[in-house]
């Protein structure tokens, strides 16, 4: 593809270390903001600016940009893809910085991501945080603060070209933009990038990001999303197993398992898991590993390509014996790729029906399977899997979701829940149940925060308030400080962690009577929802598709447990008090770390015996 036409300027004869690129396409007024940001630097470095003009319908020429020296690169409009190829190709700097049009940086962005590379000379990408502004707002917040994980980034875009800094070499090896995409163009290069080196996170505000109809994050180019996820995950199956599921294991044969090394008082335990903890797998894993660690087991992190979790790095130690027992807890499924004769895995199922491929993995590679619910348990026997089977309750931290105080006279009473709010976790019956049950001037409301869109539900009903993107944990216990009961109808659970979280703050529980949820729900002091199972039917929710049966939860009963709690402000929050001393006495994660360790003494001691039997 041939450059743009570029503005007939003198070349300095000492090239810069950093290459600002700012693309823009018919935003002249946003453009200046941007600019201003980038030309308020607090940097003792000297950087050089590119404009790559999209082909605005009125170009951005040189004077508006007074005061700093801009080059400026003209292309007819192609989109971002092209854009960005066109900046790529003209920056001369070995450090790359992007400063879209609709977004401002904070003065110490640049100085703070140069600081970071400078320090930390294997790494080719890092990334800071940015704060949101609405239109109308009154304030800023910040949406996302995600750590980098390899796994996560395989589904989720969440690395924004405005918070980045990479090597502009390890962006030309790992093949560029491509300049055919138009949107998501960013994404597919951090995917090709992270492939080859290392990608880092700077839990820093240094910028802001602009919500307005045309921006990235408010329009979404399905086909685009699409194209880069089935071309990365390409790229990963002919890379191979170890790259496919993020666990670097070259090759190695199996070993075989030593009794030694799960015997009183040395217990040790090799862990493949998620460790994010923005999602439900990550969330269980990290206060399990926590809670492991805390009753004297030795975790050891398998090696990985994703960077050590912060808070976690303890756990990420060298391995020159893989003949200990394994734990794999991931959605992938792939527990075959540990190099180990004794593998735990922790799974679950959110229908009734296990893809037989999925069982012929347990039934062919694992030794214990833990599963969260006893439904569970059902389920996966009934769909063929033979090797002996234990339930795993997760568990809440008492420190960490206490009991909350909530005003007990406030004006508006509020219902609420959390999660990816997609059709499994019936979020569309409650919204109905919710609007046909009370009138507009009934003083409530219903409060709901997802880390997916927002958009889907916020423009419903002026009593309903979403609440999208990424919280921190004080964020989380805010929300739930907000409401008055927890609301979670639904169609299928492997535990429903977010259920019992709630109930440990104080909050009364309406759940589905059905799978997780029904093996900690107690009608003395929550309650459970009616439900009949029906056909999934191949629903997609959250990148799956579900097949088997799981539940609909009644409408009509879910509509007088809303009409109770909210006619009985006082008897419900007693519910949910006594939930509370309930939840932090028998359902913390300490329980569940001693049940694993019974488990697994049991278990070893007959591995002892037998050691040539594999399940």
């Amino acid at each position: 593809m041939s450059a743009g036409e570029e503005l007939s300027r003198p070349i300095p004869p000492t090239a810069p270390r950093i290459s600002v690129i700012v693309c823009t396409w018919n935003r002249p007024e946003m453009l200046q903001c941007a600019l201003a940001s980038v030309r308020d630097q607090d940097i003792d470095e000297m950087y050089e600016v590119l404009v790559i003009d999209d082909g605005s319908q009125i170009p951005v020429t040189e004077t508006e940009n007074a005061g700093m020296a801009v080059r400026i690169i003209r292309t007819p409009h192609r989109g971002v893809g092209a854009a960005r190829f066109e900046g790529l190709a003209a920056a001369r700097g070995e450090l790359i910085a992007w400063c879209d049009d609709d977004d401002a940086w904070t003065r110490d962005h640049l100085r703070v991501l140069r600081d970071f590379v400078r320090e930390h000379p294997a790494v080719d990408l890092v990334y800071g945080d940015s704060q949101w502004a609405e239109p109308g707002a009154a304030s800023t917040s910040v949406a996302y603060s995600v750590t980098h994980d390899g796994s996560l980034l395989k589904d989720s875009p969440y690395i924004f070209a405005s918070d980045v800094m990479h090597r502009a070499a390890a962006a030309r090896e790992a093949g560029g933009f491509d300049a055919s995409l138009k949107a998501f163009e960013d994404w597919d290069l951090w995917l090709r990038m992270s492939m080859r080196g290392m990608l880092r996170h700077i839990p820093i505000t240094l910028g802001t990001h602009h919500w307005h109809q045309e921006c990235v994050s408010s329009t979404d180019n399905w086909e685009a999303r699409e194209r880069v996820r089935a071309q990365h995950q390409a790229r990963l199956e002919r890379a191979g197993p170890a790259a496919l599921h993020d666990l670097v294991v070259a090759e190695l044969r199996p070993a075989s398992y030593d009794p030694t090394t799960w015997e009183k008082p040395r217990r040790e335990i090799l862990c493949h898991a998620i460790l994010r903890a923005n999602q439900g797998y990550g969330s269980a894993a990290r206060q399990l590993l926590l809670a492991l660690e805390e009753i004297g087991v030795a975790v050891t992190i398998a090696p990985t390509r994703n960077q050590p979790v912060p808070g976690f790095e303890r756990f990420y130690r060298p391995i020159d014996d893989w003949r200990r027992i394994a734990f794999y807890y991931d959605y992938l499924d792939r527990p075959s790729v540990f190099p180990a004769e004794r593998i735990i895995h922790y799974t679950m199922a959110e229908s009734t029906r296990v893809p037989q491929a999925e069982v012929e993995e347990i039934n062919r590679a694992v030794s214990l399977l833990y599963v969260p619910c006893r439904q569970n348990v059902d389920v996966f026997q009934e769909c063929g899997v033979r090797v002996p089977m234990r339930v795993l309750h997760h568990g809440v931290d008492p420190k960490a979701f206490p009991l909350l105080e909530r005003a007990r006279e406030r004006d508006v009473f509020t219902f609420g829940t959390f999660g990816e709010l997609s059709p499994r976790k019936g979020v569309d019956v409650l919204v109905r149940a919710f609007q046909d049950e009370f009138r507009p001037h009934e003083a409530v409301r219903l409060l709901m925060k997802t880390t997916a869109s927002p958009q889907k539900w916020g423009a419903l009903d002026p009593r309903i308030r979403v609440v999208g993107g990424f919280v921190d944990h004080n964020g989380l216990l805010d929300l739930l400080r907000q409401m008055d009961a927890f609301v979670m109808p639904s169609r299928g659970e492997g535990f429903g962690l977010c259920g019992l979280e709630a109930m440990a703050t104080g909050l009364p529980l309406i759940a589905t009577n059905w799978s997780g949820p029904a093996d900690y729900l107690d009608p003395a002091d929550s309650f459970p929802l009616n439900y009949r199972l029906v056909d999934a039917g191949g629903i997609e929710a959250h990148g799956m598709n579900f097949f088997g049966q799981w539940a609909e939860p009644d409408y009509h009963h879910l509509r007088h447990l809303l009409r109770w709690a909210y006619e009985h402000r006082d008897q419900a929050a007693s519910c949910g008090a006594h939930a509370a001393e309930r939840v932090h006495r028998d359902w913390t994660w300490r329980r569940a770390a001693e049940q694993m360790c019974s488990d697994l003494d049991d278990f070893a001691r007959q591995w002892a015996d037998a050691p040539g039997l594999k399940k």
